[in-house]
């Protein structure tokens, strides 16, 4: 095992960036970066940071704490937070379908840590 959950998110983004990079030259893409704000860009490095880094790192130091099948179930809860934040940051409309996936996620998430 990795002692150092830091260094899995470091290999991980290693990975991510050169394949990401590889199809992008692949399908002739490359060009693409000249389309991208500042705007968009800071946003794509402010997500990158909050999911990628920090939420992996949250992820793998978990795993050294408890089950991976308990912090895999308990990380499935995402959709559930997402679902309140775009209700409150992006007026996101409100459906009961929606609130029915999000229990439907709970549930599971109890089932599996029982």
């Amino acid at each position: 095992t990795i002692s150092n959950p830091l260094l899995a998110v470091a290999i991980r983004s290693l990975a991510i960036t050169i394949v990401s990079f590889g199809i992008l030259a692949g399908m002739g893409d490359i060009g693409s970066f000249s389309l991208l704000t500042w705007k968009n860009t800071s946003l794509l490095l402010s997500g990158g940071l909050a999911a990628g880094l920090f939420g992996l790192w949250a992820y793998f130091e978990a795993i050294r704490y408890a089950e991976a099948s308990s912090v895999a179930s308990i990380t499935a809860i995402y959709p559930a937070v997402t679902f309140v934040l775009a209700l409150l940051l992006l007026s996101e409309s409100f459906s009961w379908q929606k609130i029915l996936g999000i229990v439907f996620v709970v549930v599971g998430v109890i089932l599996i840590e029982r």
